[in-house]
């Protein structure tokens, strides 16, 4: 029995390479009579050996079936009504979202117009105090100089002017320039 299970090992063959070369199965059938008995024993052992294996692998896809079943079942009593519950949650937050942005765009707009607004007003307050500037400087210019520079001087030449100024015309204006100059001919009365 001993030398049959250590000549079994021996007996093993290679039957895909034997499928493959015909010549040798040839060969092996003349030199060893029992060769053909040994092959078929050990394709029977080969056989047996998938038998095993396929039976194990169907096992393991019925207890795959079984958990595939139990997560299903699992979806549709856990997973599903949450989702479900989910879905509306976003579908709400996702408008509630939607009308924050359309309040948010409302109120940017608004502030955009009083950012417009306050700029009309800043220039508006800067235009009114340039002008009460000028007008205080004119005041106090007309004031130290007894009076008024504000009426252009083509205006007095033409006798159009208002009040004393204006009643001077083309001769005082004439008459100031006449008497720079005879003021400057005139010898002084102590000499």
């Amino acid at each position: 029995m001993a030398s049959k299970s250590q000549g079994g090992d021996k007996d093993e063959f290679d039957v895909t390479g034997l499928q493959k070369d015909p010549e040798k199965i040839k060969i092996l059938m003349k030199r060893d009579p029992k060769f053909i008995e040994r092959l078929i024993t050990q394709l029977d052992k080969n056989m047996h050996k998938m038998m095993l294996q396929k039976k194990g692998k169907l096992d393991e896809i019925a207890e795959a079936e079984k958990e595939i079943e139990t997560i299903n079942s699992q979806i549709k009593s856990h997973i599903t009504p949450n989702l479900a519950r989910l879905e509306v949650s976003i579908k709400s937050k996702r408008e509630l979202r939607d009308q924050v942005k359309q309040q948010c765009d409302a109120e940017f707009a608004k502030v955009k117009n009083l950012e417009a607004e306050a700029r009309a007003l800043i220039q508006k307050s800067r235009h009114t105090a340039g002008k009460l500037y000028r007008a205080t400087a004119t005041q106090r210019m007309e004031e130290a100089r007894g009076f008024s520079a504000t009426v252009p001087t083509t205006t007095l030449i033409r006798g159009a002017g208002g009040g004393a100024t204006g009643s001077l015309g083309a001769s005082g204006a004439a008459g100031r320039n006449t008497l720079s100059t005879t003021a400057v001919a005139k010898p002084a009365p102590g000499t």
